[in-house]
């Protein structure tokens, strides 16, 4: 019986393969994004209190969440995936940002969670510099680093019990 490995193609073209792992990490963006929205509608009726830095963070992991499979699974790159990958950058740089203005986990402090926002923000101007050079190798795997630990990772903990999320979507 052989292993199956998460980095093998699936599917391979002239300038890219998908890869098991793109299914998974697409298949992780999709459930938190069903979960985010199924949670806002939960918590709807609190909507009010929220101030404008959640209402920024919340609507930049909606589009980065929307386009992640996208950009992992489609094989052609194009002009399209281009300004695609610009919106997720730009998405996932306002998610960074904006999470410094989220102090929830330990009151009016930064958490650990933060690390990884300051991780993305190192990585993605690495990310964009890579696919300019077209090492698109070294440019798929730190864009898979950011899905994994910036959007899953990161998305699993803001559905903890305790965070906002989470209270929304178990209530």
């Amino acid at each position: 019986m052989s292993a199956i490995h998460l980095d093998t193609p699936v599917t391979t073209t002239a300038t890219a393969s998908v890869t098991r792992f793109d299914y998974v990490l697409s298949s992780g963006a999709l459930l938190l994004l069903g979960m985010t929205i199924v949670s806002l509608g939960k918590g709807y009726e609190r909507w009010a209190e929220l101030g404008p830095a959640i209402w920024i963070h919340l609507t930049a992991v909606v589009l980065a969440l929307g386009t992640t499979p996208f950009l992992l699974l489609r094989t052609k790159r194009d002009r399209l995936h281009k300004s695609m990958g610009y919106l997720w950058v730009g998405s996932v740089a306002v998610i960074a940002v904006s999470s410094f203005f989220l102090k929830f986990i330990i009151r009016g402090s930064f958490s650990p969670i933060h690390l990884l926002s300051v991780w993305t923000l190192i990585q993605l101007p690495m990310i964009v510099m890579r696919a300019r050079k077209k090492d698109i190798e070294s440019h798929r795997k730190k864009v898979r680093g950011i899905v994994a630990g910036g959007l899953i990772v990161a998305g699993i903990i803001a559905f903890l019990p305790i965070r906002l999320l989470g209270l929304w979507l178990y209530n």
